[in-house]
């Protein structure tokens, strides 16, 4: 495996393992920006704030993907291909859960602008 692809993978984990925290960091401001309002929050919003505490396990998890990867990374006896094909896989994951989350973070912002 080339030194490109380790550095690629420890750069993967790392941006999941961020993204998972900066949701744990944010989501629960938006919480109390909508609780302001009294608004009526869509569902999809209120599936992503009801799973506020998730995001810190996700977070970890990417991180343990890290630690294996570090081992990997030092010259471990893993399966490597299949390894990587996880760190893809997570990273894939963790852009479509920050997406989604920030869309649904956003979505009643438009409908608050009429209650103000």
């Amino acid at each position: 495996m080339t030194i490109a692809k380790k550095v690629k993978g420890v750069l993967l984990t790392l941006i999941a393992a961020l993204l998972y925290f900066f949701l744990a960091e944010t989501v629960p401001q938006f919480s109390q920006t909508f609780n302001l309002f009294d608004a009526d929050l869509p569902g999809m919003t209120s599936f992503f704030l009801d799973m506020g505490p998730v995001y810190v396990c996700l977070s970890c998890f990417s991180l343990i993907f890290f630690a294996g990867w570090l081992i990997i990374f030092l010259g471990g006896s893993f399966s490597k291909k299949r390894y990587y094909s996880f760190i893809k896989y997570n990273f894939i994951f963790s852009l479509v859960v920050f997406l989604c989350a920030m869309v649904a973070m956003y979505l009643p912002i438009f409908s608050l602008g009429n209650t103000i």
